[in-house]
């Protein structure tokens, strides 16, 4: 009686056996035919060829894009990128601070420096060159004050990064 049990019992766990293997063997079938099916391949070395070739196509791409990030660099590098404004009342008389002094410098601290003065029928504007944060021509106090307060903002802006 006892070799009966035993037997049913290595019989039922031989059933279970395969039917774990059945399952497993119908989701790797499954696996197997929608990774073929969506490449519209039949064999493993082709479906190494596809991927090969795409993986070919996103190298190339991925140099392109890298190339262009380089450029876009570079050209950033040469752009505005630090702009300063102050506007200001030059004639006690006329109301409004009308009258503006602009500063706009790349990295390397050249860029411009624009004058605009305001008077009741005219206006004028004055544009100076920067290299490396210093004007090539006399500037008046105001302009001196204005660049030095945008490049002290410029450095203290730099130092927290």
């Amino acid at each position: 009686m006892n070799e009966w049990i035993a037997i049913s019992i290595v019989a039922l766990a031989t059933i279970a056996g395969h039917i774990w293997q059945w399952r497993q063997t119908t989701r790797l079938r499954q696996k197997y035919q929608t990774i073929f099916k969506s490449n519209e391949v039949e064999d493993v070395d082709g479906l190494v060829e596809v991927f090969s070739d795409k993986f070919r196509h996103i190298e190339k791409n991925q140099k392109r894009i890298f190339t262009e990030l380089d450029d876009h660099a570079s050209m950033l590098s040469q752009s505005v990128q630090h702009v300063s404004l102050y506007r200001f009342n030059p004639f006690k008389d006329m109301g409004g601070d009308n009258s503006f002094v602009l500063v706009l410098l790349d990295p390397d601290l050249n860029g411009l420096l624009l004058t605009s003065l305001t008077m009741r029928d005219t206006s004028r504007v004055y544009a100076k060159e920067l290299k490396s944060g210093k004007s090539l021509v006399p500037l008046h106090q105001e302009e001196k004050r204005i660049l030095q307060e945008a490049l002290i903002s410029l450095e203290a802006k730099s130092k927290k990064e």
